[in-house]
């Protein structure tokens, strides 16, 4: 089995105490513990800096071409508004689900260190096309602002 994920400096690894300590590192270690019969394969096409401008342009060969069975797309620090950014990430969803090889399909909005991403607009595409999404904002931010973290 295959995963692979796409996305900025967050994907890549950016501040990560080691590369086990990726968050795509830790979900495949997760998969591989809850499919014990799975060998999962990481491709990490995280490039820190990017949004899905270039998310668009470089999906096929970063991670189509590798037959993926599972795609993570995480954009959400990157991005900006979606007047810029929203016809680039609709079309690479559109490139993944296109796919022959019809990989699953998650999307993942992380957070800036003041809470802040694009889920708000990101979220409407995810529900267009009936996708999971997972908020690590959601889950984290009101723990960080009530101190707990």
């Amino acid at each position: 089995m295959k995963l692979a994920v796409i996305g900025g400096s967050i994907t890549e690894g950016a501040a990560a105490s080691s590369q086990s300590k990726r968050y795509a590192n830790l979900f495949q270690s997760w998969l591989s513990s809850q499919f014990p019969g799975s060998a999962w394969q990481l491709v990490n096409a995280g490039v820190g800096a990017t949004g899905s401008d270039y998310g668009a342009l470089r999906v096929k060969k970063a991670v189509l071409d590798s037959h993926p069975d599972l795609v993570v797309v995480e954009f959400a620090v990157n991005d900006a508004d979606l007047n810029h950014y929203g016809d680039f990430y609709e079309g690479l969803i559109r490139q993944v689900l296109a796919d022959p090889g019809q990989p699953a399909i998650i999307l993942l909005f992380m957070m800036d260190s003041r809470g802040g991403n694009r889920q708000d607009w990101q979220s409407v595409f995810g529900a267009h096309y009936n996708l999971p999404m997972v908020s690590y904002r959601d889950a984290v931010w009101p723990e960080i602002q009530l101190g707990h973290l």
